[in-house]
């Protein structure tokens, strides 16, 4: 069964900006975004995947195998905009990089809150981090 929708990101400026759609933090362990309804395309990703999202957005061919998170293996030593961030963080997580702005690099990442695409900011020196990877 096909399920349709669009999936839907939010990224706010200000953190007193906020609409129906987001839900938002500002403390460190919860600094995220995230849109309530997140309707998707089951033939894109798995909103309950980080590995299905990264590879959604970035738009890897079917025939780049990941595999889980966990089994990423970093292929380079710092972090690029529309590259990987690759974290200990559960069972191991992806997130792709949108920006970096001095010791902090912006992410976009799927299933960091269970099954949402979210936004969040993590500082450069964050000690889960494990590595980072480029297509």
């Amino acid at each position: 069964m096909l399920i349709l929708g669009l999936v839907l990101v939010a990224f706010v400026a200000n953190a007193n900006t906020t609409n129906d759609l987001v839900e938002e933090s500002s403390s460190y362990q919860d600094n995220f975004l995230v849109a309530k309804f997140v309707p998707y395309s089951s033939e894109k990703f798995n909103p309950c995947s980080c590995v299905s999202f990264a590879k959604q957005y970035l738009g890897l061919p079917k025939s780049i195998r990941l595999g889980n998170a966990w089994n990423i293996k970093p292929n380079i030593s710092y972090p690029v905009v529309g590259g990987l961030i690759l974290t200990q963080e559960g069972p191991g997580h992806v997130a792709v990089i949108t920006s970096i702005n001095g010791d902090q690099i912006s992410v976009l990442e799927a299933n960091w809150k269970p099954c949402k695409v979210t936004q969040r900011v993590i500082p450069l020196d964050f000690p889960l981090i494990r590595g980072y990877w480029v297509f």
